[in-house]
C-alpha cells in the first residue's frame, strides 16, 4: 500500500503522479493520512496535486479538495479553473462538471 510505503520511506514513488487517476490516487492517500494522523504525508499529497493541475485534471482535484474539505487545494484549483475564458470553457464542457455537487459549482 502507499500508505505503508510512505511510513517506510516519508516519500511517495514519483510513478503515482504519471498514473491516469492520479488524483483519484492522492485523494485515496489523503483520506488515509487523515483517518490514521500522517500529516506530512497529507502536505506531500496536497504538493503533488498543486503543481500537477492541468486542464485535464483540474475538476478531479477540485472534487478531491471539496470532499476533503481542503482549502489552501480548493483555492488553488479554483484559481485555475477560473484564471481565463478558455480554462473556464474546457471546465464547464467536461463530462467531470456535470458530476460535480451544486454547492461546489456555485463557487
Amino acid at each position: 500500500s502507499l500508505l505503508l510505503d510512505f511510513l517506510y520511506t516519508a516519500d511517495i514513488p514519483p510513478t503515482i503522479a504519471e498514473m491516469e487517476d492520479a488524483p483519484e490516487q492522492f485523494g485515496r492517500l489523503m483520506k488515509a493520512a487523515d483517518k490514521y494522523e500522517v500529516p506530512n504525508l497529507m502536505d506531500l499529497c496536497i504538493g503533488w496535486l498543486k503543481r500537477d493541475i492541468s486542464q485535464e485534471n483540474m475538476l478531479k482535484i477540485l472534487e478531491v479538495a471539496h470532499e476533503l474539505g481542503n482549502a489552501s487545494l480548493k483555492e488553488a484549483c479554483l484559481a485555475f479553473v477560473t484564471r481565463d475564458t478558455n480554462t473556464v470553457q474546457v471546465a464547464q464542457d467536461s463530462r467531470e462538471f456535470e458530476a460535480l455537487p451544486s454547492d461546489l459549482v456555485r463557487e
